[in-house]
């Protein structure tokens, strides 16, 4: 049940920021000269979204107060830009109220190859708004948002009576290479979608036989020799546990980083053994061994390939966004294996049993084993919302290692991954 109680927090955590971000910031005033004022009512900005808030509270001063742009131009290029000092982040709304804008105004220009060859843009850019997550990339976001104004407002300027054909000429071709330079920048930059989360994850069993020498020399009446071999088999199951997550969309593929949280201890006695000590004829050295072992999970790395978005991607020029996706994954998970061997060693030279024995020494070993196990799998993900998004994993793992033990980690896991990908104007990609 953990795992629900977490989703439902980082749900109404999301919420309450949808909920913050949606409220009025700007309010339109009219001053005592009768002339249209806009104001932002946030106090605390970045640098970047205080100049681009500043740039677009200019034009639309400028257009809206001027008498020489018809009003249905004038008006509607300042609700756009209303509409724009409402967000602080470009997202597929306000990109697709851009082109419709634009479009709007551009219907007014009395040059048909002229708003033809606009349109072809226009309609490029309205294709991606149906498919892109531009809101993501804050710092592209920012530029893009600080020219939408200015392009729309020459839109409006092309209505305006009170210049000249040479100066509309002008306009048109600055126009035409500002809006250029727009779309070229928004397709051709890199989209990346950061998050942090949690998983809940399972896992795989891990065997391990262990051999490790106990030195009995020390209590032999000679030297040369005395040594003996502790052998014991150690085994975890499967259980469940709880990582932390960091997840980076990248263009086609998905990295991933898990900090788990997993410990787990077992402790295994071993049965009463006994040895000749080196020198003697009738001391035997009778031995009882415990041994305490820790499992942890140190890390694990993941490497996703989205099997349906890509095929879009390749198939389609602008894939339209899709709320589930599934594909393959890889990744490496690191292990680190304790073992904590105690040794009741007693000595006897009759057939005495171990437990009337008068206690003897105490030998301690101590064996620390760190190793890495490479995994395949497969996940399906599903995405609630734009910033916060699920995927159920599946991995196999089928690994052995030796370095004085057999290590088997062996078996299907399981995983179900919460991610939480916020806009936040400090991650700049």
């Amino acid at each position: 049940m953990n795992v629900f109680k977490y989703a439902i927090f980082l749900f109404i955590f999301y919420s309450q920021a949808v909920s913050s971000e949606v409220e009025q910031r700007v309010e339109v005033k009219t001053d005592v000269n009768g002339r249209k004022t806009i104001e932002v009512k946030e106090s605390e900005r970045s640098e970047e979204i205080e100049q681009s808030d500043n740039n677009a509270i200019s034009l639309f001063e400028l257009i809206v107060n001027n008498p020489n742009v018809p009003t249905e131009v004038a008006t509607r290029t300042a609700d756009f830009i209303k509409y724009l000092l409402s967000k602080k982040n470009i997202d597929t709304d306000l990109l697709y109220t851009f082109v419709q804008t634009l479009n709007a105004n551009l219907s007014l220009v009395d040059d048909e190859v002229y708003v033809s060859e606009m349109r072809l843009i226009t309609d490029e850019l309205r294709d991606i708004s149906y498919s892109d997550k531009i809101h993501y990339n804050t710092n592209l976001s920012n530029q893009l948002r600080t020219r939408m104004p200015i392009i729309v407002n020459a839109t409006a300027k092309l209505s305006d009576t009170s210049i000249s054909q040479v100066q509309l000429e002008y306009l048109k071709s600055d126009l035409s290479d500002e809006l250029g330079l727009f779309k070229e920048k928004y397709v051709k930059s890199s989209r990346f979608q950061a998050g942090l989360g949690f998983s809940y994850t399972y896992t795989p069993i891990i065997e391990y036989r262990s051999q490790n020498t106990l030195d009995l020399s020390p209590f032999a009446p000679t030297t040369g020799g005395g040594n003996s071999i502790v052998n014991f088999d150690q085994e975890f199951s499967n259980k469940s546990y709880l990582n932390f997550e960091i997840a980076a969309k990248l263009p086609w593929i998905e990295l991933g980083l898990s900090i788990p949280t997993y410990s787990e201890k077992s402790t295994k006695i071993a049965p009463v053994s006994s040895e000749l000590l080196n020198g003697s004829d009738d001391v035997f050295a009778i031995y009882q061994s415990t041994i305490e072992s820790k499992l942890e999970v140190e890390y694990d790395f993941s490497l996703r390939l989205p099997i349906l978005s890509n095929y879009k991607k390749w198939k389609y020029k602008y894939s339209n966004n899709s709320q589930m996706d599934y594909g393959l994954m890889a990744g490496l998970t690191g292990f680190n294996i304790s073992d904590q061997i105690s040794t009741d060693v007693r000595f006897r030279t009759d057939n005495t049993p171990f437990n009337d024995l008068p206690l003897g020494e105490n030998v301690e070993i101590k064996r620390n084993v760190s190793f890495q196990t490479v995994y395949l799998g497969a996940y399906y993900e599903f995405e609630f919302v734009d910033e916060l998004y699920m995927s159920i994993d599946v991995k196999w793992h089928n690994n052995r290692t030796s370095d004085g033990s057999e290590i088997d980690v062996d078996g299907f896991t399981t995983s179900l991954r919460v991610i939480y990908s916020p806009t936040l104007d400090f991650i700049n990609f």
